[in-house]
């Protein structure tokens, strides 16, 4: 090999160099870097794994709350509802009693009324007497005794009411 240019132990030994080389690249640099390599590829993996589960529990998340918020929505309804229904009711109760605390008024200033109009009519009926009983002394010229005078008060009185 000489004939060539070429010296077999010098060219061993530059094999033996480069396959220590080799093996060294491999076993110190290749491997580590690979590992390191692995390992970043796994972190990546876990954390896309990591992001997707992140990812469905937030759609899970997000249906819940939008199942909450409707279930809210359908309390606050029902709650408006029955808020309205019991007030309502309170005005239809506060409209009843205000209708019979007007009846009751109005019934009272009936019976008030029909009590000062059988006054007035005493009133009137006595008047009636006192003016008969002056007519009648006029138109006889004398007086009646008391007893008489009642009587025919009371007959008058009598006959207008028939009238009346």
């Amino acid at each position: 090999m000489e004939q060539f240019g070429l010296n077999l132990w010098q060219l061993l030994w530059q094999a033996v160099a480069f396959g220590l080389l080799v093996f060294l690249l491999v076993n110190f640099l290749f491997r580590p870097f690979l590992k390191t390599l692995d390992k970043r590829s796994a972190k990546l993996q876990e954390g896309f794994d990591n992001a997707e589960e992140l990812k469905q529990q937030l759609a899970r998340t997000e249906g819940e709350f939008d199942r909450r918020m409707a279930e809210a929505e359908k309390r606050s309804q029902a709650v408006l509802a029955q808020a309205t229904e019991i007030g309502e009711k309170a005005r239809e109760e506060t409209l009843a009693e205000a209708r019979e605390e007007a009846a009751r008024l109005i019934e009272g200033a009936r019976e008030e009324i029909a009590s000062e109009r059988e006054q007035a009519m005493a009133d009137v009926r006595e008047q009636v007497a006192d003016l008969s009983v002056l007519i009648a002394q006029q138109l006889i010229g004398k007086t009646l005794d008391e007893k008489t005078h009642r009587r025919l008060i009371q007959e008058f009185i009598a006959e207008v009411g028939d009238l009346g």
